[in-house]
């Protein structure tokens, strides 16, 4: 009796939290058909639309082309690389070439302190004429339709809106079961954005009020400057934020009270995973240095003792060029671009 009144309570819990998703989804689909309708008027700001890119990802080139097709005629592009020997260069250069609004390659160098596309962007925005009024964030995987810097500016016409996001949506491939499943799982997300209450900025897609960022942008200069500046518990403010029991909201209140909570959450972020991003950062570098490296004509990869089958099959079919292109091949793991550079390393031909 006991798990027969447990099965029912269950049963009834999962119509209930279906119910309630449905109603949930019913109220984001009208929020979504209110704004499709909303009417920009005559706002037209100039807008500089930010493109981060690395390396050659599948239908990239396609990708930039959509972000020169858009409806909107006041706008300029901004891709951005790291290096100017990043594989995406050529396909940037020819995008920019060929691009209706004028559209611009920006190479931003090596990162300190922050990832690169951070850094990319950063440079970008300080490189930027002061004419633009918006900045808009664009990722370089997506592929907007020619409406998508119109519906996404129009809201900013409203003085009392400071940004706009839209976000992913994922397209499955045909006849790939594990991209049906991760486009499935990924639409739900879109939900969480609504109409009366807290929204987050999906940065592959995102417009903001130049002047609110730049405002945003001092105000946390500010707060940096001063966590160095002010000591707690006889440390530097910036040095007892990274320990990990430390948090901003039990700082004494005339320090904390100094700042908006969201910006002592970004600080807080910053300076605890400070270590791991520079980390990161310098794997990322190795990386970026051994995409160009050659893999030799010689190469028998049967011979390459503890190489996957299916990385062993796809890169004698395929004979990359060079480790970048060779990581990009769908199958080929991490772990056999590590074998493999460690091969040519050492030179190991092929007994004749």
């Amino acid at each position: 009796m006991h798990m027969e009144s447990l099965f029912y309570f269950l049963a009834f819990l999962q119509i209930a939290v279906g119910c309630y998703l449905i109603w949930q989804g019913l109220q984001w689909l009208g929020y979504v058909r209110r704004r499709l309708l909303t009417d920009p008027g005559f706002y037209a700001p100039r807008l500089a639309v930010l493109c981060p890119c690395k390396g050659v990802e599948p239908g990239l080139e396609r990708n930039l082309v959509a972000l020169t097709e858009f409806n909107h005629q006041n706008y300029e592009i901004f891709f951005i690389l790291a290096s100017a020997s990043d594989p995406a260069a050529g396909i940037l250069k020819r995008v920019a070439a060929g691009s209706r609004p004028k559209a611009h390659v920006i190479i931003a160098d090596k990162p300190e302190g922050c990832s690169e596309k951070v850094n990319n962007l950063r440079v970008a925005i300080e490189q930027l004429p002061p004419e633009f009024d918006v900045l808009v964030f664009a990722d370089s995987d997506g592929r907007p339709g020619k409406t998508w810097l119109q519906r996404l500016s129009a809201p900013l016409n409203d003085p009392l809106v400071g940004a706009t996001t839209t976000m992913r949506w994922l397209v499955p491939n045909r006849g790939n079961l594990a991209s049906t499943l991760l486009a499935a799982w990924n639409a739900p997300i879109v939900t969480m954005l609504n109409e009366k209450g807290k929204n987050f900025c999906w940065g592959g897609g995102t417009a903001i009020r130049r002047e609110r960022f730049e405002a945003k942008q001092s105000l946390y200069a500010d707060l940096r400057a001063f966590t160095k500046a002010t000591r707690v518990e006889s440390l530097p403010l910036d040095q007892w934020l990274k320990r990990p029991e430390n948090t901003p909201p039990t700082l004494p209140a005339e320090i904390y009270g100094k700042y908006p909570a969201d910006l002592w959450d970004i600080a807080e972020t910053d300076l605890k995973y400070e270590g791991y991003i520079r980390r990161e950062q310098d794997r990322i570098d190795k990386t970026s240095r051994q995409e160009g490296l050659p893999i030799p004509v010689w190469v028998d990869y049967s011979t390459i003792n503890g190489l996957r089958a299916e990385a062993t099959q796809k890169l004698g079919k395929i004979r990359p060029e060079t480790l970048g292109q060779a990581a990009r091949i769908s199958g080929v793991t991490p772990a056999d671009i590590a074998l493999l550079t460690v091969w040519i390393a050492r030179g190991e031909k092929t007994p004749a």
